[in-house]
């Protein structure tokens, strides 16, 4: 999705190049960084919290920032770690 959003190319795998094409609109580029947008599924919730980006962490990085979350700012568990790192 980097990729494409940063230079229009697709990757010449038909499956792949879908599901990229398909959920291109719910991602953003700035500033160099690749953002998902996330709208509320509940109608009573998208009322106050209409639009928000959530960074796109490679596979590769997420164990380390869960981990450096998990020893700096508390030893929260799971869904409370989530919802920390996730706002």
């Amino acid at each position: 999705m980097f990729r494409y959003k940063l230079t229009e190319e697709l990757s010449g795998d038909d499956k792949v190049d879908r599901i990229t094409l398909l959920l291109s609109d719910q991602f953003v580029l700035e500033n160099g960084k690749l953002y998902r947008l996330d709208m509320p599924k509940r109608k009573s919730i998208s009322k106050l919290v209409q639009l928000r980006k959530r960074l796109c962490v490679l596979t590769k990085f997420r164990n380390e920032i869960v981990r450096f979350a998990h020893d700096t700012g508390g030893h929260y568990a799971l869904p409370r770690l989530f919802l920390t790192l996730s706002s």
